[in-house]
């Protein structure tokens, strides 16, 4: 069965309950919201099946000091809902991401259970695992 599958910019009103579907279960609402979310530099996409959003990601400006690159974005909040993962929607929108912001290097704090995925869309890491209080356990990833 074909299906289509799209990526587009989507404002930040409906990034935010994806992510606390996600990313946030259980936390207040106001913690899907992150800095930098309304900076001019931050650019919000959703991938859609179907016309459904399934999935997001944000991506910002952002320099990190381990990367020596003159280009750099950040990737936050990336987040497909349960019943869309597995599907490869979410490397779908991450290819899509590199593709549009190459050749700039992106990076992003990758959940521990997160870093297959990112692995397998050619991500790296870089440095040793840090803890995010009442988050868990991450790592820098880079393109």
């Amino acid at each position: 069965m074909m299906y289509q599958i799209i990526v587009k910019p989507i404002p930040i009103d409906a990034v935010y309950p994806i992510r606390h579907a996600v990313l946030r279960k259980g936390k207040p609402f106001e913690s899907c919201k992150f800095n930098n979310d309304l900076d001019d530099t931050t650019t919000h996409y959703g991938v859609f099946k179907d016309n459904k959003l399934a999935g997001v990601a944000s991506i910002l400006k952002n320099d990190h000091p381990q990367i020596h690159a003159a280009s750099q974005f950040q990737l936050r909040g990336m987040a497909v809902l349960d019943t869309f993962q597995g599907k490869g929607l979410g490397s779908y929108l991450i290819k899509h991401i590199i593709k549009t912001y190459c050749p700039s290097i992106i990076w992003c704090n990758a959940r521990e259970k997160a870093v297959p995925f990112y692995s397998k869309n050619q991500f790296s890491i870089i440095g040793s695992a840090f803890h995010i209080p009442k988050i868990g356990l991450h790592y820098v990833m880079h393109t």
